[in-house]
């Protein structure tokens, strides 16, 4: 037993002993509850139990020839009008003894333990988890062999989920390319990489440049092919417009609506990759304004 479990030991130790307790008690097969009691009991002293202030645990001997370990989780802080703790420790075989022992004031005579202490028995809950039906419930555990098959049962679904978590992150792996799998690539036709029947995929820039005296330009550049041959930009490259009216707000009627404005191709193509010149039918459409 360390120095800190000695000494809170001690301290709860005589308070039982020396105030008025009541308890609830029942003796479990370790894997019940899907080993709820078998953590709580082996868990490191040093490790925070959700639901409890402290914990304290050591191991004594029991029967006068064998040593068993013992542990102790107190439930309750300053804030509450009285103390409660469970106190669990190895017994014969396969078998945990459990007692929640409190002082809280029965709020009836007579009854089981969780209508006469409702609150100790909320905190037990939180802490018991599982376990707790077999507690305050009467729920009825069942045979060890039944115990052992939904044991073995739970150890295969975590298995398989698991392994179906594995399975996911290798097909999450990133290639470094910063590129998604399931991107397509755009051939210049003007048609998306999408499955047949989706949306085209257009591509649009804006560049705002400022000048030292109070001007500025805004160019937008696309690569989305013309609905016609000629005419106002907003005709030609009606997604580009609607995207670039987004973006620029109210800048974007001097931009579009202006019909003196207006600048076709500008000469300036996107390089597809087929080797071609300027001129195809996905050339860059870049429109400028001055400030």
């Amino acid at each position: 037993m360390s120095v800190s479990s000695f000494a809170k030991f001690k301290i709860l130790y005589y308070f039982s002993n020396t105030q008025q307790i009541n308890f609830t008690s029942t003796t479990f097969n370790r894997g019940v509850g899907g080993g709820r009691v078998d953590r709580l009991l082996t868990k490191s002293p040093r490790t925070p139990v959700a639901g409890c202030t402290t914990t304290m645990s050591w191991n004594e001997e029991w029967g006068g020839r064998e040593t068993c370990r013992e542990r102790w989780l107190v439930l309750t802080n300053s804030s509450h009008p009285f103390v409660a703790w469970i106190s669990i420790r190895e017994s014969e075989g396969k078998c945990v003894y459990g007692c929640v022992e409190t002082t809280e004031v029965a709020v009836c005579r007579s009854g089981a333990f969780k209508p006469r202490f409702p609150v100790t028995t909320q905190l037990a809950r939180v802490v018991l988890g599982a376990v707790a039906p077999f507690v305050f419930d009467g729920q009825v555990q069942p045979p060890p062999q039944q115990q052992q098959q939904q044991q073995e049962q739970q150890q295969q679904q975590q298995q398989q989920q698991q392994q179906q978590d594995d399975d996911d992150n290798d097909n999450d792996v990133d290639d470094g390319s910063g590129d998604d799998e399931s991107d397509d690539m755009n051939d210049g036709s003007g048609e998306g990489g999408r499955s047949e029947g989706g949306a085209a995929e257009v591509e649009v820039w804006v560049d705002i440049w400022g000048f030292g005296d109070n001007t500025g330009s805004v160019s937008v550049r696309t690569i989305e092919a013309p609905v016609c041959e000629g005419g106002l930009f907003k005709h030609r490259f009606p997604v580009t417009t609607q995207l670039a009216r987004v973006v620029l707000g109210a800048v974007a009627l001097f931009g579009f609506d202006d019909g003196d404005n207006d600048v076709s191709d500008n000469g300036n193509d996107i390089d597809d990759g087929s080797g071609e010149g300027s001129g195809g039918e996905n050339a860059e459409a870049e429109e400028e304004r001055g400030g």
